[in-house]
């Protein structure tokens, strides 16, 4: 197993299945489910990628501090709001859904590539 540290920040049934996907590229991932208005961040200092999804994740991604760790955020489909959620950050990534599970391992392999110095 990969050192890199993943944490997929999503709602019940996306986030295990995420998880599963980190866990078959050979990567440490952790999942924490993402409810309610009383949202609140777990320590983010071990993860070199944190992995979430659009709109339901919008309260994390204005929670989410901009700390130079790669961030991917995939959703159903482009729009400005998603621009404006993810707004200026450095070292994030995005995919639309569905996802290919085939090729998630190599997705997530070169975003900690290009983030090496993260």
């Amino acid at each position: 197993m990969k050192a890199d540290r993943i944490l997929i920040l999503d709602e019940h049934r996306f986030g295990r299945i995420c998880s599963a996907l980190v866990l078959q590229s050979g990567y440490q991932g952790e999942w924490s489910a993402i409810a309610g208005e009383n949202l609140v961040l777990p320590d983010l200092t071990p993860y070199r990628l944190i992995i979430t999804s659009y709109p339901y994740s919008r309260p994390v991604l204005e929670l989410l501090p901009d700390q130079n760790r790669a961030l991917l955020v995939l959703a159903d489909y482009a729009c400005d709001d998603l621009l404006q959620a993810v707004g200026d950050r450095h070292n994030c990534y995005f995919a639309v859904k569905p996802l290919n599970f085939l090729n998630f391992g190599n997705m997530v392999r070169h975003i900690l590539d290009q983030g090496a110095g993260c």
